[in-house]
């Protein structure tokens, strides 16, 4: 029998349980592929607007598009690239032009086992992004999810589980 990771409390919990989330902004870094473009679809396809955050521009615009037929709300991006902070600065102040409040910031994008790399601001490339890029958005977009008072969610592997210092 396989071990049980973690406790999360829900128990056949399904996307059709979603409320109505007209009137609600989803901020997903990485909302252009994988787990974040997934809970953009149900977000959106609840009514919710979303703002897909993405590294690449184009590939953020294919997924803006593949969105729109079945979101109730808006959809807009934003280029964001976690491994420069200039430019998390520079996504923060876009996404503040656009909304004033935000009723979930989604900390979905990662990276893993790149080759040794370093970011922009010359930090090791997984934790520069991970971590101290989504802090770094994290940081700058506190107060509209306060003003919302909304939530900030992290995603993760559950592989960290096993990791030891």
């Amino acid at each position: 029998m396989p071990k049980k990771i973690a406790k999360s409390g829900f128990r056949n919990w399904k996307t059709d349980r979603l409320p109505d989330l007209s009137g609600k902004t989803f901020f997903i870094t990485g909302g252009n592929s994988g787990i974040g473009f997934e809970a953009a679809k149900y977000l959106g396809g609840a009514g919710g607007d979303l703002i897909i955050a993405a590294r690449n521009p184009d590939k953020a615009a294919r997924a803006v598009a593949a969105l729109k037929p079945n979101v109730k709300g808006n959809v807009d991006q934003v280029t964001l690239d976690l491994a420069d902070l200039s430019s998390v600065r520079a996504a923060a102040e876009e996404t503040r032009s656009k909304v004033s409040r935000l009723d979930a910031l989604i900390n979905n994008a990662g990276i893993m086992q790149t080759p040794a790399q370093k970011t922009a601001d010359g930090f090791e490339m997984q934790i520069g992004t991970n971590h101290l890029g989504h802090f770094q958005i994290y940081r700058l977009k506190l107060e509209q999810v306060e003003k919302a008072s909304g939530r900030i969610v992290h995603v993760r592997r559950n592989a960290t589980k096993y990791g030891h210092m």
